[in-house]
């Protein structure tokens, strides 16, 4: 293989592992033996030497494993002759598994109880941030719009002093003359860009941390709770439990 081919596997490699953890997919593998059998690589002689290049995974949380088929540690002659053999006319063992369903695990009802108050108190504790951020920007956007609104009165003639007073006829003149906003507005604009994606950015944090402070047991019951994947709940918050 090439440089760019074994790169590209490396990021392929990375890319399913991490799926598997973000999915919290724990699986185990079938103990299968050898089931590739020829010269080492480069050689045009003997000894076979043997490679373990086919797997079954499954997941022991909910599959327990019954049997499997035997691979080359069953079949010491084409282990030493190579495959294909007289006993297997591929070049690889087949493999293959039985498994009998189990029961997954369950939380406690204490814990999960107790789980329940904590999400609880957390998801209120952010919604109450945001509630106040959102009333602190409110008055500060009328503050400014009153500041800009008596300002054009100031300036404007008489005839239109009084129309221009009121904060939200003033508003519409200025969005119908198609008149940018004042600085001051553009400066309280960017400012609530800034707070609003802070406070998003720490809650998610927040969310973030608590999750990984859960066992397997919690973020199954987290993930009933909030009626959607734990880590799409920890990046997204009540909108994700909304959407889900």
């Amino acid at each position: 293989p090439t440089a760019a081919q074994l790169s590209a596997w490396e990021e392929l490699r990375a890319v399913a592992t991490g799926c598997a953890s973000a999915h919290r997919v724990r699986l185990a593998r079938v103990p299968t033996g050898g089931t590739r059998a020829a010269y080492a690589h480069g050689a045009r002689e003997g000894p076979c030497v043997e490679w373990a290049l086919d797997h079954v995974f499954y997941t022991p949380r909910t599959l327990q494993l019954a049997e499997r088929w035997a691979t080359l540690e069953a079949d010491p002659e084409s282990a030493a002759s190579g495959l294909p053999s007289l006993s297997c006319p591929s070049d690889h063992l087949p493999v293959a598994a039985t498994f009998a369903p189990v029961e997954p695990p369950r939380l406690a009802a204490d814990r999960a109880a107790a789980l329940q108050a904590d999400v609880d108190a957390l998801e209120a504790r952010q919604a109450e941030a945001r509630a106040a951020l959102a009333a602190t920007i409110a008055a500060e956007e009328r503050e400014v719009a009153a500041a800009d609104a008596a300002t054009d009165a100031a300036a404007a003639p008489a005839a239109v002093a009084d129309e221009l007073a009121s904060d939200s006829v003033g508003k519409r003149r200025r969005k119908k003359g198609g008149a940018p906003p004042s600085a001051a507005m553009q400066a309280f604009l960017r400012s609530r860009r800034e707070r609003e994606k802070g406070i998003k950015a720490e809650q998610r944090r927040e969310r973030e941390g608590f999750l990984a402070s859960l066992d397997e047991l919690q973020c199954d019951a987290l993930g009933e709770r909030v009626d959607c994947k734990p880590a799409e709940w920890a990046e997204r918050g009540a909108a994700a439990t909304q959407s889900g």
